[in-house]
């Protein structure tokens, strides 16, 4: 949004950054059409000069842009293929960092993906499994900690009444031996 801010704006947000404050956002109204939301834009500039408030805004407001749902479509097939620069992969992974996805997004996501098999019975190179495994030193649950009671009676709780299937239940009967032996071989190594 900065990028788009006027030179007014950009230079009340420096003085206040060096001042070690920051401009204060407030959303006053949300699920607005874009005309609703440019005549409550209108309606504030008036409201805010009318108390004789110095604003940043050069116009009285409501003339603001929005892409129509062709043009954005335009930019997303534009922006196809063209791999994003590490500098912003950073960003937006720091802007991400603290932020819980709510639980309808989850279930969204959740349904989007049904069918999926994108990932499935693909094996990862050599040097990922490396990566992956030097990020887990020091990794208490990756060294198979066991869990608190309280956690293994909510997981109890969690899975009661459900239905396995036999094909399931040798899977897991795999699973856990798989588990156990490398659990021998860690204590006879280590």
């Amino acid at each position: 949004m900065m990028a788009r801010r006027n030179l007014h704006h950009k230079a009340i947000q420096r003085k206040l950054h060096g001042l070690g404050m920051s401009v204060e956002v407030r959303i006053i109204a949300s699920g607005l059409s874009e005309r609703e939301a440019f005549e409550v834009e209108i309606e504030r500039i008036a409201m805010w000069r009318a108390a004789g408030i110095d604003l940043a805004n050069k116009s009285d407001g409501g003339e603001g842009w929005s892409h129509k749902d062709g043009a954005k479509i335009k930019v997303s097939l534009a922006r196809k293929g063209i791999p994003l620069s590490e500098e912003h992969r950073k960003k937006l992974s720091l802007a991400k960092i603290g932020k819980k996805q709510t639980s309808e997004h989850i279930r969204a996501r959740s349904i989007k993906l049904i069918g999926n098999k994108w990932n499935k019975g693909k094996t990862l190179p050599e040097g990922t499994k490396q990566k992956i495994k030097q990020r887990m030193i020091g990794n208490d649950f990756a060294k198979g900690s066991s869990r608190s009671e309280k956690h293994r009676a909510a997981i109890a709780l969690a899975h009661k009444g459900k239905i396995i299937s036999e094909k399931t239940r040798e899977k897991m009967k795999i699973a856990a031996r798989e588990r156990e032996e490398r659990k021998r071989n860690a204590a006879l190594f280590s």
